[in-house]
């Protein structure tokens, strides 16, 4: 099996798959998703006998090959994501986790949430704007402001539709409840010897808030040991309405953990050529219908609730703001931007040590 090593994909790639990608190795790690069904075109073909198979035979495989619990990892990437982006992903991280003893099952969403957003506002019209700002004299936080309205209209559009498509993978005809319901029968019959974790780079935040709870609706016995969300395109009053009144439950979501950039960090980054902050920021201040909207990814958020901030305290819940060098395992972060948390070696590790001892 080759698989790309745990470094950001060349740009080259970033919409078609490299030859030397083995698509069947993968395939037991894998289930690929449009429009909340599984895919039966692009790249990689999902079916319903693949997911089957996945639970019957690779699962029972692995798990007669490995000492210990199964520990099994649901990733779900960010809203930046194209198809071939997130099969490229899925390669590069399936060997991290495999070393640190982890089982990964991969969600390709196709959101391609970034090839929208490039298409709202053309290279002309940016480079108009961005002249106007010279002329005027205009300070950052005014070119931000213009950036956010000219995106407003149909940006909120295109977020609006990402959500529905994780609504539409938790429908009763979805792609993601099929999952949910061979998982919930996979640790019913294996009580005890299953370990279920998720992973959420971005807007898999968002999926996984809907995933989660229809998986743990079905009530097999086996909650999930730990949720890790990594810079979560999450508003916090849907983390407060589908997932917080799950977290600190066996029979729910045991451990919830954070992981998000410093406040500068997101006044820092940028989105392309374009706006001059964090994609959250872009999120929080244009895509979401309301402008402003908390999120469970920005440290300004957090730190404007005093109760989500307190929650975050509790030994069921915590968070840890990049960059964070120093300090418990579990609660490293070298991330600098938004797009990099799900290439930092030190966030992985910290996941896979949430995991690994959970």
């Amino acid at each position: 099996m080759t698989l790309l090593s745990l470094q950001p994909a060349e740009p080259a790639t970033l919409h078609s798959l490299p030859p030397t990608l083995d698509l069947e190795a993968l395939r037991p790690h894998l289930v690929n998703l449009s429009n909340g069904q599984f895919s039966d075109d692009g790249a990689l073909v999902t079916s319903a006998e693949d997911v089957d198979a996945i639970f019957a035979e690779h699962l029972p495989r692995y798990m007669e090959q490995h000492e210990g619990p199964l520990r099994l990892l649901f990733w779900a990437h960010g809203g930046l994501v194209s198809e071939a982006r997130g099969i490229i992903g899925a390669s590069r991280l399936l060997p991290h986790w495999l070393e640190h003893g982890i089982y990964p099952i991969f969600f390709i969403w196709e959101t391609g949430l970034l090839d929208a957003l490039c298409s709202l506002l053309p290279r002309s019209g940016a480079r108009e704007l961005q002249e106007q700002g010279r002329a005027r004299n205009l300070v950052e936080d005014l070119w931000s402001a213009g950036v956010e309205r000219a995106v407003r209209p149909l940006g909120q559009k295109v977020w609006a539709q990402m959500k529905v498509g994780a609504d539409q993978a938790v429908a009763a005809d979805g792609g993601a409840a099929y999952v949910a319901q061979r998982l919930a029968e996979f640790t019913a019959r294996n009580p005890g010897a299953v370990q279920v974790h998720a992973a959420g780079h971005s807007a898999g935040a968002i999926f996984h808030s809907r995933f989660l709870p229809l998986y743990l609706q079905h009530g097999s016995g086996t909650g999930v040991s730990s949720l890790n969300l990594l810079a979560a395109a999450l508003s916090i009053a849907d983390f407060n309405r589908l997932l917080r009144p799950l977290v600190g439950s066996p029979q729910g979501i045991e451990q919830l953990h954070l992981f998000g950039l410093h406040r500068q960090l997101e006044e820092d980054d940028s989105v392309l050529w374009l706006y001059p902050r964090s994609l959250l920021c872009l999120i929080s201040s244009a895509l979401e219908a309301e402008r402003g909207v908390g999120l469970l990814g920005l440290e300004r958020s957090v730190a404007a609730d005093a109760d989500l901030t307190g929650f975050l305290g509790t030994a069921a819940a915590d968070a840890t703001w990049s960059k964070t060098q120093v300090g418990a395992p579990g609660r490293r972060c070298l991330a600098s931007a938004h797009g990099t948390f799900d290439e930092d070696p030190a966030t992985l590790n910290s996941v896979a040590y949430r995991v690994s001892t959970g």
